[in-house]
């Protein structure tokens, strides 16, 4: 890993070696006037006057902290390879599967189906199909039909230190003709009035706090800024990217299938510092998807595709950097 240039913008490139890169923020890569930016680079990247070729690297990390001076400088590239350090994965993959609601709360019921009851059923058919891949440990939040609290299930993915939190759900609406698989990355604020009514019906929404600004901040607490920053900042990149292959797997599955990807403020996704995603799985108000979801064999399938788009995830993600 290399730094260069002692004035802002301050770039630091990781070159990886013998490895396909990720489509992931590509087009961010031509984009300049970042105060810090990281680049996964195939073949290396070379510092001229042409920034890295978009279709070779792709944008990993920014920063709104802008270095001024040369210790800082140093300062932030040992922070960037600490957190692309330890992003990379080991041989065991740790990943908790989080089947929402459950116990007093039975979230959306339709049809005699309830959600607390179903997202459990496919939860533990992603767990069989989880159990002779020796790349993965794979734990549920819930095993049985329990209360358990939203930060009850975040504190059980830190404890695990999990490498990816999957939240399972299914989506109702007083519309009937709704319909579709809907993947939810963190976001402080909703983008849109339904995400934020979504997150108020599944009893997740986060208030975001205001934070103090203050000029005359510590180095200490400026440092403690830049890392905070810099992991919020890869866990949502990362959660985007689990996102995206969760959509392209589900679309290999099921062509068909109307399948987006949106922000809001759940708290299980939005807490932690763990790439988290939180997938509605289909809407129980929907008189065919309704059907469908209660179908064992089409609860396997939602098992498998996801599944597969987590196998896509790590085939993405676990490149030995060997150039630190």
């Amino acid at each position: 890993m290399k730094s260069f240039g002692t004035s802002a913008p301050l770039v630091v490139t990781v070159n990886i070696m013998g490895t396909a890169i990720s489509h992931k923020m590509q087009t961010e890569a031509a984009k300049g006037g970042t105060d810090v930016a990281l680049y996964i680079c195939n073949p290396p990247w070379r510092p001229g006057p042409s920034p890295p070729n978009p279709g070779r690297c792709f944008f990993l990390l920014k920063s709104s902290f802008l270095p001024q001076n040369k210790e800082m400088h140093s300062l932030q590239t040992f922070i960037l390879a600490s957190l692309i350090a330890t992003s990379t994965f080991a041989a065991t993959w740790t990943v908790l599967i989080d089947p929402g609601h459950g116990g007093a709360d039975r979230g959306a019921v339709y049809a005699g189906i309830k959600e607390s009851e179903l997202v459990l059923a496919v939860s533990q058919k992603l767990r069989q199909r989880f159990e002779n891949d020796p790349r993965f440990r794979l734990q549920l939040s819930r095993d049985s039909d329990i209360t358990l609290g939203l930060p009850e299930r975040v504190r059980k993915a830190e404890d695990l230190k999990a490498d990816l939190v999957i939240s399972i759900h299914a989506n109702a609406s007083e519309d009937s003709r709704a319909r579709g698989v809907e993947f939810y990355v963190q976001n402080p604020m909703a983008s849109d009035e339904e995400s934020l009514f979504l997150a108020h019906q599944e009893s997740q929404i986060v208030v975001p706090t205001k934070t103090q600004e203050d000029g005359s901040l510590s180095k200490s607490k400026d440092v403690s800024a830049i890392i905070e920053d810099l992991r919020r900042q890869n866990k949502f990149f990362k959660s985007l990217e689990l996102s995206e292959l969760l959509k392209k797997s589900w679309q290999t599955f099921r062509p068909k299938s109307l399948v987006t990807i949106k922000q809001a403020p759940f708290y299980v996704i939005s807490q932690g510092r763990i790439p988290s995603v939180l997938v509605e799985i289909g809407f129980l108000s929907h008189p065919q998807e309704s059907q469908l979801l209660k179908d064992p064999r089409y609860q396997k399938e939602v098992a498998q595709i996801i599944y597969q788009g987590i196998l896509k995830y790590l085939d993405a993600e676990s490149t030995v950097l060997s150039s630190l």
